[in-house]
Formats: structure tokens, sequence, C-alpha cells
């Protein structure tokens, strides 16, 4: 199943400790008002891969590397269109996230 989301705005969250004995860092991911994915970054995202869940409905969750952290601010905060797409999990494969842009035009630059 992949479940698809136009993202339009995004809350971030720091923790000065382990949030719940799970994160370090969330970032919401939101369409229109609704909070559709809360991506979670973690120290080792292997030993909560089986805790992320898609919910078609609500919330779902993704528990990712922190040291991806930077790369999804850095997309957040420059480029649009975007959409998220979680694929659920497949054999031993994880859920999966890909969140991309939509087509630009070559040499446009970065937004100021």
């Amino acid at each position: 199943m992949a479940l698809s989301n136009d993202i339009t705005s995004y809350q971030v969250i720091l923790s000065s400790h382990v949030h719940n004995h799970e994160w370090l860092a969330s970032i919401i991911l939101r369409q229109n008002t609704m909070a559709v994915i809360d991506l979670r970054f973690v120290v080792d995202p292997a030993s909560l891969a089986s805790k992320s869940k898609i919910n078609a409905t609500g919330l779902s969750i993704i528990y990712l590397g922190i040291d991806r952290y930077t790369w999804f601010v850095d997309i957040l905060r420059n480029e649009l269109p975007l959409t998220a797409v979680l694929y659920s999990p497949i054999g031993n494969m994880p859920t999966r996230l890909l969140l991309h842009t939509g087509p630009e035009p070559t040499g446009e630059n970065e937004r100021e």
C-alpha cells in the first residue's frame, strides 16, 4: 500500500533529551491543517523501525536516523511543491518514506 500526501506546512520539535526514550527531534508534516506524518529522528532507527506505522486516516509515524534530520529541514525550508509518499512494509523491509519535489526548471536557483 502507498499513501501520498501533499505537504503544505511543517512543525519542528527539538528535545534536550531522548523524548519518551525514543526520539531526539521530530518534524510533523501537515497537509493543510491536518498533521499527517510524524518523522521521529533517533540515534538507532533499526531498533525502532518496527514501531513505524502508516495510518491512512490519521497520523503516520516514521523513525529515521538523526543523521538525516538536516536533509529534511533543508528540503522543507527551500522547496515546493512537496509530496510525501509512505510505503507499507514488504517482507523484511520497513515502512518507507519518499519526500519529493514537483518538477522544477533547471537553473532556477534557491528561493531567497
